[in-house]
């Protein structure tokens, strides 16, 4: 009995605790935001008419809704639903404003969740353009997500933050369609 209950441990306890990559591809999306959705679907959005995206298909807006407001205990600055040909492609969580940085620990309390959560990341970004401060990547079948923390302050002389961060998700096939029709 005693080699038994250590054989159940063994093989059931990363099954029952070790997550991995293949719930991005289940959860297919974020809360109430599924990939695929329609914008008349959504409630509480604004269109985000600051976006620099110039491409016609694509549409961005921004949830307004007060339910959001924290993603894992740390403060969601806005959060952005974005459209290729009238379908929600990708979403984005971000975190920190012009006036509140994104800190280290905030970082460190989401990335630990996400690994709990998706397991640990399969890719680890390159850092060319010297502003990545952190970032990981999880590749799924279907989803990626994309969990960074910038610094935008190179070149900038000012008093405003220019530490930030985001939780990016994205249909990889609406993703790969977007990138063709700009080729």
């Amino acid at each position: 009995m005693k080699y038994l209950s250590i054989w159940l441990l063994f093989f059931i306890s990363p099954s029952v605790n070790g997550q991995n990559v293949q719930n991005l591809d289940t959860k297919y999306g974020f809360k109430q935001f599924k990939f695929g959705m329609y914008l008349s679907q959504l409630k509480n959005i604004i269109k985000n008419e600051t976006t620099t995206d110039k491409n016609p298909n694509v549409t961005e807006y921004l949830y307004k809704g007060n339910d959001l407001n924290y993603l894992y205990n740390v403060k969601v600055e806005e959060i952005c639903l974005t459209f290729y040909k009238k379908k929600l492609y990708m979403i984005s969580i971000r975190f920190g404003s012009s006036v509140k940085e994104y800190l280290d620990s905030e970082f460190n309390l989401v990335q630990y969740s996400l690994e709990k959560v998706f397991g640990d990341q399969t890719f680890k970004p390159t850092n060319e353009s010297g502003q990545i401060v952190n970032g990981f990547i999880w590749k799924g079948k279907k989803v990626t997500l994309e969990h960074f923390k910038l610094d935008f302050s190179k070149g900038y002389n000012d008093k405003f933050n220019h530490l930030l961060g985001y939780v990016d998700l994205y249909e990889n096939n609406m993703q790969k369609q977007r990138l063709n029709d700009e080729f």
